[in-house]
């Protein structure tokens, strides 16, 4: 009887222990579950953030290409402009130089 007893005493505590494994094992799935959906939703979300980087770096490439070029055009500007002075400046050097040796002459 005592044996009986110590064995369905031992049964009971096997049987709770196996039923607390049970809830942790399900508990466990769970939040796996939970996991892997939140681990996708981030995953899904740097590969968002990537092609969003992507575009932006193209986009920063393209408008760069287009300063570059527009700063080029504007330097090759300023150049002839320079050049155009100077010829202006050497024309009326020689012009006024004309004018002086005229008025010199008919004095």
């Amino acid at each position: 009887m005592r044996r009986t007893r110590e064995a369905v005493a031992t049964q009971r505590k096997v049987e709770r222990i196996y039923k607390e494994y049970i809830v942790q094992t399900e508990d466990d799935r769970r939040q796996l579950a939970e996991l892997s959906s939140i681990n996708d939703t981030l995953a899904n979300k740097v590969r968002q953030y990537k092609r969003q980087m992507d575009e932006a770096e193209d986009i920063a490439n393209l408008t760069m290409n287009k300063y570059r070029k527009a700063n080029a055009l504007v330097e090759e500007a300023e150049h002839r402009a320079d050049l155009a002075e100077k010829n202006l400046t050497t024309v009326r050097r020689a012009r006024s130089m004309s004018v002086t040796r005229e008025v010199v002459y008919s004095i």
